[in-house]
Order: C-alpha cells, then structure tokens, then sequence
C-alpha cells in the first residue's frame, strides 16, 4: 500500500512530485498528473476493495485520516509557492488526498455493512479522479504556454498575460474553475 500511496503522491509519500514536475516539460507533467499519479489510486483501489474483500474499518479510516492531512498539506504548500508548476503539483497532492478521503470513507463504510454510502463514496473517489486528470493535464498544458512565452514560471513575475495570451487564459480560467468545483 505504502508503494501506491508514494506513487499517488500523497503526504507523507509526497516528496517527489514537487521535485518532478518543474523539473519535466509540460506535456509531460500533465501525463504525470492526469495519468501517472492515477495508477497509485488505481492500484491501491485494487488493492483494498479487490485484494482484501471486506477489509477491516481501521484501513478505511486510515486511508481517510491519510487523505485529509494530504489535502490540507497539499493547499498549504500550494498557498506559499511561487512557482507555477510547483503550485500545480501542490495541487495534486491536494487532489489526491481528496480521492483518498472519498476512498477510505467507501472503505469503512462498506467493513460497517453501510453499503449503498460505500458505493457513493467510491463514485465521488473515482469521478474525481476522472475530473483530476482532465483539469489538471489543461492547467499543466496552459502553464507550459505560459512558460514558453515568457521564460518564467514565477507567479511575481507573471501579470497582463490576458491580453496577450488570451486562449491560454481562457483555458487556465475553465481548468481553474473545474478544481475550484
């Protein structure tokens, strides 16, 4: 589980996906995020509801505590970066930890016989995981044409891009709207 949960990228696991995705061209980034980071939550779905049956509660709320304490790491980190990729790979880790909530509530909630809130917690997991990788491959893809155009990943440094990339603005307005909903 420890190996999905450091693909995934989830706190505490996390370390190097902030390191890798500055570090990647932006395309690649956006596969990272939208495709790579999914095979962790993929496997660790079939890991715990193929693998383990019925697995116990503690599992569920594990990967539950797990999951809150990525999300809240995850918006701190993004909140105190400038870097733009940077921030997007916080972001993920943000993400990430939300599917993990919506996964380990499926979990206790189906080792409690709550069956019908088990399978609404894991369709909420999984359609975010679906929204996740469509909005933030677009905001990876638009940061990539940021950066391009103005050799810059620093967000102090960026300002009036509206006017002058007004395409890439509309889809960094659609991709953050979508992870703001």
């Amino acid at each position: 589980a420890a190996g999905f949960l450091a693909k995934a990228g989830a706190i505490p696991l996390h370390v190097w996906l902030p390191l890798a995705h500055p570090a990647a061209p932006s395309h690649v980034s956006a596969l990272m995020s939208g495709v790579m980071i999914k095979l962790g939550i993929y496997g660790l779905v079939r890991a715990s509801f193929g693998w383990l049956g019925t697995g116990p509660a503690w599992w569920g709320t594990t990967l539950l505590l797990l999951g809150a304490v990525a999300a809240v790491g995850g918006v701190l980190y993004a909140l105190a970066d400038r870097d733009l990729k940077r921030l997007l790979a916080y972001s993920s880790i943000e993400n990430v930890g939300i599917i993990l909530i919506g996964t380990g509530a499926a979990l206790a909630f189906r080792a409690n016989g709550a069956d019908a809130l088990a399978l609404l917690s894991l369709t909420a997991a999984l359609y975010h995981v679906v929204n996740h990788a469509a909005f933030k491959s677009l905001l990876f893809m638009a940061a990539g044409s940021v950066l391009h155009a103005t050799g810059t990943r620093d967000l102090e440094a960026l300002g009036g891009l509206v006017k002058r990339m007004p395409w890439t603005a509309a889809a960094f307005f659609v991709g953050s709207a979508a992870i703001a909903a």
